[in-house]
């Protein structure tokens, strides 16, 4: 050790030895219950000051040399918390009476009621001066950090306050101010910053309370803290948007504590801005790229640095998931400062050290939270994104006219079966072994090659003969093929397997994703469908291809309807360009109900098809009560008409009455009401209709109509009750305006020569003078069993009904309004009236 390293230790020694011999002498003579006078104390205090600025002084200047004789030394400060914590604080203690913290006078002490025990108090402001270096056991709360805290925060009329609380209560009672510095927390600061850098608040000008001090500064005003002993502005002036480090230095008596700090964001002067999310102008995902663009509504655009970007598969944004997750810089996204807008664009070719990666066709959730300035960040915006993708490759353009033994290799060149995956490479490409795991736990079984799961029906021939797409050896020519995939967000619509080009052989696949509603679920109605045999529609319940399979379907036979568990529905539709093959799928979606799926009990028609009730449905779900199918006609102007399978048409035309143990065919109830909620009008209820009197036609009065079967009691044997269901085009509204005391007649299609029509619904509306009334007197009246005549008091269909009838009816019989409207309708199909004495002829009078 060097002449110069032992002078120091010396001197730092005999400084300490000082102290300590002079605190235990006054240590042992409080303990004796003596008492020092206040000159007494102060000539101890100002020697106390006196070491601790010349113990001060020389460690910074040791601190000052980096090389040479100290150089040892300064290594050994640098280690030590203590020494460094004086170095930082050598500064600002230059003179702490100019900096402006007030000594204690013995004025001041008479205020704080300590005039008694002057000793004990030195001894408090050693203890809180140095309650970061020392293990104080002090008798007081033990519940805040040894060493303090301060807390800021911007307050009416952006003033900042600032609240200092000490270690214990006790650190109150001796404090004589503080010693405070603010500076933007991004600037590169000296390890030392000059004493003129802290603003001195005197402890008269601090707010008191039990456990903390505080202070309130107004934004800065040019000169407007001179002359005042108290300062009401801060020192630089507050921008929004940024950070600010607050710094506080306890002072107890020019005793100094430990360096206090902490930070405040400046919020923009929008005050909406913190709970306004970004606005989101467009954006595109594909598999390996991402194009975004938004608004930046936080007032603090410009200072925008950083995005954090996690991508959710599904928009399940859930703990157990591992999100995609990007920090992605400035450099990477354009801003256009007029509108507060950034474009990002993530993709392999623009530069940008982000590497993306998707699958095709799936949802995604964004997750943004813009950063500023690397200190203040955004709360984060989602967003959902699907990536969809249109796109057209080239298959094998060569015809693949291998026998059931041979291997197609491409380029004119053909190998034996026995060749694939023998371990060999046979063909030029290399082709013979691809995908030869042997095992195939988890793919799909080909030949002596197992391809992954996701390439079958993939539009792509990965097998032996291709049989992952055709499950048969191919001898045509296929040119092209199309991969596309979209997601419908509709509540209701209509989906097909895209164009087809019917001058070549091609095969295709479209993808949809089915998004509707939070609490909701989606029907399928699939009104056509021809596929190859080994080509399937594959509908899963959920937002992707791994959730569960709902449909797998192929051939010429048209599917039942299905229904979505979730308000998601993943859709792979395939198609073949050949006259007559094809799929068409019309959907909607519905408030979820909770209540499980069962294939068959209840669906979703479109246009035409059938619906049915079987009595196996309540043996094979426990809780089942009902099944409820919803009906809807192509136009919204159409009706719907529902005609039980009993008999057909032409039986039913030569037919005056229907057994009723032909009626009777099913004990299940079936409730028909207008429209899609069951508790609104009922068209027709068999719970209050006798066997006798059961319907084989209801007509619906708008374009929608549901079907309720209630569970039967018995459910012995395999009944099913089954409906054929067809639109009807608009109805014929003939509107007659007649005057008080006319005459006039209405009459069927057919009738004595009336001009026939088919698959009509007619309707007739008369209208009198007010104040009077119309009577119908019919002279002729008998229909089929499937037409219906429904007369009502009003001029619409949701008016109430006066007459309701199929059948014939013995005449002649009067019907009379309340009102001066009435509304007649008839409706009639193809090969009711085969007789001209079928129809009705009825004589209007006004009364």
């Amino acid at each position: 050790m060097g002449s110069w390293d032992k002078v120091v230790i010396v001197f730092l020694l005999t400084c300490y030895t000082s102290v300590q011999a002079d605190s235990e002498k006054d240590e042992s003579s409080v303990n004796q219950g003596a008492e020092c006078s206040v000159t007494e104390c102060e000539q101890l205090r100002n020697r106390i000051e006196i070491l601790e600025a010349a113990v001060r002084g020389i460690i910074s200047a040791m601190a000052s040399q980096k090389t040479g004789q100290l150089a040892s030394v300064n290594k050994i400060m640098e280690r030590d918390i203590a020494l460094r914590t004086i170095v930082s604080l050598s500064s600002t203690g230059k003179d702490v009476t100019k900096n402006g913290t007030v000594r204690y006078d013995k004025e001041e002490i008479g205020q704080h009621g300590e005039e008694k025990n002057y000793t004990n108090r030195l001894r408090t402001e050693l203890k809180c001066s140095l309650a970061h270096l020392l293990d104080i056991n002090s008798s007081v709360e033990r519940d805040v950090n040894t060493t303090g805290k301060v807390q800021a925060s911007l307050v009416k009329n952006n003033a900042l306050e600032i609240t200092w609380t000490p270690h214990s209560t006790e650190c109150l009672k001796v404090s004589s101010g503080l010693w405070l510095r603010i500076f933007e927390s991004n600037e590169k600061q000296l390890v030392s910053p000059s004493a003129e850098a802290y603003l001195p608040i005197p402890y008269k000008c601090l707010k008191k309370t039990n456990s903390s001090h505080s202070i309130v500064l107004a934004k800065q005003a040019k000169g407007a803290n001179k002359g005042k002993s108290c300062p009401s502005e801060m020192m630089i002036s507050l921008v929004q948007c940024l950070a600010y480090t607050v710094e506080v230095i306890p002072n107890y008596q020019s005793l100094k504590g430990r360096l206090l700090s902490t930070e405040i964001v400046i919020p923009p002067a929008d005050d909406n801005s913190t709970t306004r999310n970004e606005s989101l102008i467009s954006l595109v995902a594909k598999s390996d790229s991402l194009a975004l663009k938004w608004k930046d509504n936080s007032g603090c655009a410009p200072r925008l640095t950083a995005v954090n970007l996690k991508i959710f598969p599904e928009g399940k944004l859930d703990a157990a998931i591992v999100p995609l997750s990007f920090n992605v810089p400035r450099s990477c996204f354009q801003y256009e400062s007029e509108e507060n807008v950034f474009s990002l664009s993530l993709s392999r070719a623009n530069g940008c050290p982000v590497q993306l990666e998707l699958n095709a066709c799936r949802k995604y959730t964004l997750e943004l939270q813009s950063k500023y300035q690397d200190r203040f960040a955004r709360p984060s915006t989602l967003w959902d994104t699907f990536t969809a993708i249109q796109e057209s490759y080239q298959q094998n353009t060569e015809p693949l006219n291998c026998t059931a033994d041979q291997f197609w290799c491409g380029s004119n060149t053909k190998i034996p079966h026995d060749w694939v995956c023998d371990g060999e490479r046979d063909c030029p490409n290399g082709q013979d072994e691809r995908y030869c795991n042997h095992e195939c736990n988890s793919g799909f079984r080909c030949g002596s090659q197992c391809i992954p799961i996701n390439q079958v029906c993939d539009a792509k021939y990965d097998c032996v003969g291709g049989s992952d797409e055709t499950g048969e050896n191919l001898d045509f020519k296929v040119v092209y093929a199309s991969f596309a995939c979209n997601e419908l967000t509709s509540h209701s619509g209509h989906l097909h397997d895209g164009a087809i080009d019917q001058q070549r052989l091609q095969w295709s696949k479209s993808i949809f994703l089915l998004s509707a509603e939070n609490d909701h679920t989606i029907w399928l109605s699939i009104n056509s469908f021809r596929t190859h045999q080994n080509i399937f529609l594959k509908v899963y319940d959920g937002p992707y291809s791994n959730s569960p399979l709902l449909l797998s379907h192929s051939g010429s036979t048209k599917p039942s309807s299905v229904r979505s568990s979730s308000n998601k529905l993943y859709l792979d539709v395939p198609s073949y360009s050949f006259p007559g093959f094809g799929v068409e799928i019309f959907y909607t979606t519905m408030n979820n109900t909770g209540q499980p799926f069962v294939p068959g009990c209840g669906g979703y028609i479109h246009e035409d098809g059938e619906i049915f009730f079987r009595n196996s449905f309540s043996s094979s779900v426990a809780n089942l009560t009902d099944c409820v199918w919803f009906v809807e006609a192509r136009e919204s102007n159409n009706t719907i008409r529902l005609v039980r399978d009993v008999f057909s048409i032409d039986e039913i035309a030569e037919t005056s009455a229907v057994p009723a143990d032909h009626l009777n065919i099913d004990p299940a109830l079936m409730i028909v009401y207008d429209g899609w909620d069951i508790s609104g009008q009922v068209l027709y209820d068999e719970r209050v209709i006798p066997h006798q009197a059961r319907k084989l036609a209801v007509y619906s009065i708008s374009h929608k109509t549901s079907v309720q079967f209630i569970m039967p009691m018995n459910t012995s044997g395999n009944k099913t009750n089954h409906w054929h269901i067809s639109s009807i085009k608009a109805p014929k509204h003939i509107k007659m305006d007649v005057a008080a005391g006319s005459t006039g007649t209405i009459k069927s299609s057919g009738f004595e020569g009336y001009p026939r029509d088919i698959y009509n619904d007619y309707l007739w509306h008369i209208v009198t003078t007010p104040n009077s009334t119309i009577q119908l007197l019919f002279a002729h009246f008998r229909i089929s069993q499937a037409n219906c005549m429904q007369v009502y008091d009003g001029p619409t269909m949701r008016s109430n009904v006066l007459f309701e009838k199929t059948g014939e009816a013995a005449v002649p019989f009067v019907i009379r309004s309340s009102t001066n409207e009435l509304l007649i309708r008839y409706i009639s199909f193809l090969g009711d009236d085969v007789n001209q004495t079928y129809g009705f002829l009825a004589v209007y009078t006004t009364i």
